[in-house]
């Protein structure tokens, strides 16, 4: 039906309207709760049509623009940010009961990370209770994953190229994660309702994939009576004892809310893409994210650093640019210090006094705990505690690629539970 626009009073001008697809002025402010000369605002606003009737006196409004409108204040009495006529299904803020963050860290399903790791909490746990939100009383097992044709093609190919060049873990990852996202097991893990099954054989791969940060080791598959961080130090070839580090590890950096990668494995959880290439694109986004970098960066100068733990602490300061923000420290969330670097600095400092590990290292984790003003992050306890426990290079951004993808798993789930697409709003500037 053709309709024409009077540009001076936002009417529309057609036929005698017909049906209920209109409203009165006095049953829109009674749907809407509100007083008419609210309603003659939204009008001014377009936000609601208007059309001259010619059985009513007066005018008669768009039943289809007041709901939208009814839609938009539900959603924001629920708590969300539905601004200037964002649709109800494209809210550009995400709500998740997953992970809040205070000033004592990130806290999953209500539980501080320090405390589930200082109780011994193992990462299989955790993992789960960041899934479904139940943790369960019982130290978890998972079973061990056995890779397809092409999971074995990949990682034998893996294997070679870690022999000829610098191990890039997230790289590698990436790999193993694309071939079973291109395999037919993983391609539609919603439909066939095995999202947590393929979340748990995904870990575990992931953690015998770690074998290729040595070359001289071979893949191996583990052992189902292993724990993740058993399976860790297996592959890693260090002393058996280190999985309770590992572990605390794994617990701390499963998950800090919406990251950039968090944003990027939402935005495809919901557009209903499967939970590996969901994952996938948030190890693109990690594979030059600030936390890497971070992880890189601060390796690179603890080794060049030799055995003078002063000298290390200045050269992570001479870091520090015109923001006063350096990789591996001052984390604006944290003030004070992030209370996950100290509790893992503590843990390195705890492992080297019972005569295990690199000696190597034992000035630097006691004077980035000594120091005044070193406000160290996650990134530089994540790094010590790996040299501490005499893994091999680039473990730190591993691990912390490793456990935080138990937390974007679980952001998949909840972003496909919300059942909304996420659709950011954009202001057109010409």
């Amino acid at each position: 039906m053709a309709t024409k626009k009077n540009p001076g009073g936002n009417v529309t001008e057609m036929p005698a309207a017909t049906g209920d697809q209109y409203l009165k002025a006095q049953e829109v402010a009674d749907l809407l709760r509100i007083k008419l000369q609210t309603l003659y605002v939204y009008v001014s606003r377009g936000l609601v049509r208007r059309i001259r009737s010619d059985q009513h006196r007066g005018f008669l409004y768009l039943r289809e623009d007041v709901e939208s409108l009814g839609k938009r204040g539900r959603s924001k009495i629920a708590g969300s940010a539905a601004k200037s006529g964002a649709p109800f299904w494209s809210q550009p803020v995400v709500r998740t009961s997953i992970t809040e963050i205070k000033p004592d860290g990130p806290c999953y399903r209500g539980l501080a990370a320090v405390d589930l790791a200082n109780s011994g909490e193992k990462f299989e746990n955790v993992a789960e209770m960041i899934w479904t939100g139940w943790l369960s009383e019982d130290p978890l097992l998972w079973g061990v994953a056995q890779p397809g044709k092409l999971q074995v093609a990949v990682l034998q190919a893996l294997q070679q190229e870690a022999r000829l060049a610098r191990v890039d873990p997230i790289r590698k990852f990436s790999m193993l994660v694309a071939s079973l996202a291109a395999s037919e097991a993983g391609s539609d893990d919603i439909r066939e309702g095995t999202t947590i099954a393929s979340a748990r054989a995904l870990l575990r791969l992931l953690a015998a994939c770690l074998c290729h940060l040595r070359p001289s080791s071979k893949f191996v598959v583990g052992d189902p009576g292993l724990s993740i961080a058993a399976q860790i130090a297996g592959v890693l070839e260090i002393d058996p004892a280190a999985a309770e580090a590992i572990d605390l590890a794994l617990v701390l950096l499963a998950d800090h809310q919406l990251t950039p990668q968090t944003v990027a494995v939402r935005l495809a959880a919901s557009s209903g893409a499967s939970l590996h290439h969901c994952l996938n694109s948030a190890l693109s986004v990690h594979s030059s994210s600030r936390a890497r970098r971070a992880c890189d960066r601060i390796e690179d100068v603890l080794l060049n650093s030799g055995n003078d733990g002063a000298q290390f602490c200045t050269m992570l300061e001479r870091q520090r640019g015109s923001n006063s923000v350096a990789s591996g420290l001052d984390h604006p969330l944290y003030p004070n210090g992030d209370p996950r670097a100290l509790l893992l600095l503590a843990t390195a400092q705890r492992y080297l006094q019972g005569g295990k590990g690199s000696n190597r290292f034992a000035a630097h984790v006691a004077m980035v705990q000594s120091k005044p003003g070193m406000r160290p992050g996650v990134e530089t306890g994540l790094v010590l505690l790996c040299h501490a426990l005499d893994m091999p290079e680039r473990s730190a951004v591993a691990l912390l690629t490793l456990s935080r993808c138990a937390g974007w798993i679980g952001h998949v789930i909840e972003q496909r539970t919300a059942g909304l697409m996420l659709r950011p709003r954009t202001r057109y500037r010409g």
